[in-house]
């Protein structure tokens, strides 16, 4: 087996988007902007983190 690039469609699944979701430009440009982009399941557990955070009753000693 030899390696080979991996296909943009690829690349998206790998970090979390859906396959409908479009990159514009040439591959080029969207291999960069996928490599840039945070996967979105990984933001989508951030904001969780920060609400829970941010929202949590105070606690009173």
């Amino acid at each position: 087996m030899e390696n080979r690039f991996l296909r943009n469609n690829e690349i998206k699944r790998i970090q979390t988007f859906d396959d409908t979701y479009t990159f514009c430009g040439d591959f080029k440009e969207q291999w960069r902007q996928i490599g840039n982009a945070v996967p979105p399941r990984l933001a989508a557990q951030i904001a969780h983190a920060i609400k829970e955070l941010y929202f949590r009753p105070d606690e009173q000693s």
